[in-house]
């Protein structure tokens, strides 16, 4: 592209490379446990790093451990229910959710902010609320919809480990002990029980997504991209980065990241 300069009666042509990108206002990370949302998340925080990110499960997670114990009656009684759904491998409910997550996404769009979703849309209703929020801000929603089987699922989750420090998950104890330093690696309890992993894989996602992905498509006018998660980490990064280049003008290099 190229602008025009006038000076006195000469004419300059300055060629100049202007930004195309129209990235969406939001980026949801979709799918099942294990399919590697976690990992794709922390991608797209490196590609995008204007973006804010809410990783709901961690959200909530935080408030489990931060309220367990509050003087407060309310907060007490819904963090302990919180945890019961969660360790029975069941959706929480969504005024739950919404009490935990919805003052984060007010603020980050109050400020300006992008929005980085991981792991929303447990729950229709869920999905039913986020999308008409966002249809109703006039929000440009992209979903990537990471997809893998139940026997993937728990292949994974024997092999999952983390460290205290670092929501990110580790292939195997040992390359998670490399990056705990003095702290001791350590698996969540649902990749300890197949049980668990198996109703949530039922429950949060194979008897709701198709519900949940029509009401974000419907509500929202949601673009969605439905990828093959049981790919090698770098390739389905690939393909997030190739559809942000093809449908937004993604305009920068794909960062160098190690999975």
């Amino acid at each position: 592209m190229f602008c025009q300069l006038y000076f006195g009666k000469k004419r300059m042509f300055v060629y100049t490379k202007l930004s195309m990108e129209k990235l969406p206002d939001v980026i949801i990370v979709y799918g099942p446990p294990l399919a590697g949302k976690g990992t794709q998340g922390a991608f797209l925080r490196k590609l995008l790093p204007e973006y804010f990110h809410l990783d709901f499960g961690t959200q909530l997670r935080a408030y489990v451990a931060t309220h367990l114990e509050s003087k407060n009656p309310d907060d007490k009684e819904r963090a302990t229910r919180l945890k019961e759904e969660m360790g029975k491998g069941n959706a929480v409910p969504t005024p739950d959710l919404r009490y935990v997550v919805e003052d984060s996404i007010t603020q980050a769009l109050e400020g300006g902010k992008k929005l980085l979703i991981e792991g929303p849309g447990r729950l229709p209703e869920e999905a039913e609320w986020l999308s008409l929020y966002m249809h109703e801000k006039k929000l440009k929603v992209t979903i990537f919809h990471l997809h893998i089987n139940l026997e993937e699922t728990l292949r994974r989750a024997q092999r999952r480990w983390y460290c205290p420090e670092s929501d990110i998950p580790f292939i195997g104890y040992d390359a998670a002990k490399k990056h705990c330093g003095k702290n001791k690696p350590y698996q969540r309890e649902e990749d300890t029980d197949p049980g668990i992993n198996m109703r949530r894989y039922d429950n949060l996602y194979n008897n709701q997504y198709a519900a949940i992905i029509q009401a974000f498509q419907l509500n929202a006018l949601a673009d969605v991209c439905t990828i093959d998660g049981k790919k090698p980490t770098r390739d389905i990064s690939y393909v997030l980065y190739r559809y942000l280049q093809t449908f937004y003008m993604l305009d920068r290099k794909m960062p160098h990241f190690k999975q």
